[in-house]
């Protein structure tokens, strides 16, 4: 073919695409994608305040512990994206449910979302407690973080963490029985960072047990869509190819 053929035909392809059903699901895919990325975002926040409160030497900790102004504003600033964190945690959540419910549900092409659902979410502990701590947050009060510092002077050896004060939490009546017994086998001062991390990483492994499933669904789709989009590639590049030995 010549440039202008290949061109004609790379036109065609990309009409068929965009006329096609495969298209128009692959779209539709891609408005979750956002809810996933902002969960992660709020994620990383939270974590880098966390990670940039907390001192690395000495010094710092002496600083730190001397300065109650600059540990309050660092504090404030972790509820911030705290509260950031666990209300896009929950929207996550209702979005794969209504996500769900418009792509599969009727037809019950994931046969095994429920189950996966009640396992991971709705008798699951720790996403019980997330899901107590964002109704704490937003509809109770801000919850406390204490900084804990600590040094071996001795030793050489620091200790340093933030945390959620178990007995506060409880003082709110709305938790779950799950949230509930998953706060009765956490300490008094339960690691913020951990808890966090444990659930980012629930998140994640739900995601990919979801797209894997997802994918066997919408096989067909997925490799008329590569590859016509790899064909449309191939013939743009040989254009370009055309164009310089011109």
């Amino acid at each position: 073919m010549n440039a202008n053929a290949d061109l004609f035909r790379c036109g065609e392809l990309q009409d068929e695409l965009v006329a096609s059903d495969a298209y128009k699901l692959i779209q539709r895919l891609r408005t979750f994608d956002p809810s996933l990325h902002i969960f992660r975002r709020n994620f990383n926040a939270v974590e880098n305040a966390i990670q940039s409160h907390l001192p690395t030497t000495m010094q710092e900790m002496v600083r730190l512990a001397q300065n109650h102004e600059a540990r309050n504003e660092d504090q404030i600033e972790i509820v911030r994206h705290l509260h950031n964190f666990v209300a896009s945690a929950l929207s996550l959540v209702d979005h794969t449910r209504v996500f769900y419910r418009e792509l599969y549900e009727d037809k019950n092409l994931i046969a095994g979302y429920q189950d996966e659902i009640e396992s991971r979410f709705v008798k699951h502990g720790l996403s019980n407690f997330v899901k107590g701590l964002r109704q704490y947050t937003q509809h109770y009060r801000l919850p406390t973080v204490a900084t804990s510092l600590s040094m071996d002077i001795e030793q050489q050896t620091m200790k340093c963490g933030v945390s959620l004060r178990r007995d506060e939490l409880l003082a709110f009546t709305s938790w779950s029985h799950a949230a509930k017994d998953f706060l009765g086998g956490c300490s008094e001062s339960i690691e913020l960072l951990d808890v966090l991390t444990q659930y980012r990483d629930h998140v994640n492994a739900f995601d990919a047990w979801f797209r894997g499933e997802q994918s066997v669904v919408h096989r067909e789709d997925f490799e008329y869509h590569d590859k016509t989009m790899a064909e449309m590639k191939r013939l743009r590049a040989a254009v370009r190819v055309e164009h310089i030995k011109d």
